[in-house]
């Protein structure tokens, strides 16, 4: 307990002696998802909106928070009742929460990862309301690149599940490509 109290107030002097920088915007773009699991599926496209925020030191490392509308899914094929393979749309929307550790180059780029926390909103299959089919809380892990300058920001992202989403075994896979714009 002293251990870790003396590693968090040592950690706060830091930061407060490099002044960090703390801003915030909003942030959209869009997925192209796809449910991985046993049976064969293709990605669906969607998209995602939300704030971010971000603390960022003098010396190229900073931290970011978001918090974002996600829709997610994929296109399964399965056979219906009558025998014949067909299409079903499963469209899932999040609230994601990122927590990303960017390590900054050449002043305007950056790496990211760290962990993403879901909460699942919703779920349709072509329509029909599946919400309680699956799981209300997904894990995934984040990477990513970005082009940050002082006003805007672009980045691609890769999330990968880390928990089933279903009783089928099925885990999210999505890449993101995120447009943003910091107003403070």
């Amino acid at each position: 307990m002293k251990s870790t109290l003396l590693t968090a107030l040592i950690f706060l002097g830091l930061i407060a002696q490099s002044q960090p920088l703390f801003r915030w915007g909003i942030v959209g773009g869009v997925n192209a998802s796809k449910i991985i699991t046993d049976t064969k599926t293709k990605s669906l496209n969607g998209y995602h909106a939300g704030l971010i925020t971000e603390i960022k030191t003098p010396a190229g490392v900073g931290v970011e928070l978001d918090v974002l509308f996600s829709s997610k899914g994929t296109v399964a094929e399965r056979l219906d009742s009558n025998l014949v393979a067909t299409n079903y749309d499963y469209r899932l929307n999040y609230l994601d929460f990122p927590i990303v550790l960017k390590k900054y180059f050449l002043k305007v780029f950056n790496i990211h990862a760290g962990p993403q926390f879901s909460y699942l909103l919703s779920a349709n299959r072509n329509g029909d309301n599946l919400t309680s089919n699956f799981n209300s809380f997904d894990i995934a892990a984040v990477v990513g690149l970005e082009l940050d300058v002082k006003i805007a920001k672009a980045s691609i992202r890769y999330n990968y599940g880390l928990t089933e989403i279903n009783n089928e075994g099925g885990k999210n896979s999505v890449l993101q490509i995120t447009l943003g714009i910091w107003v403070k």
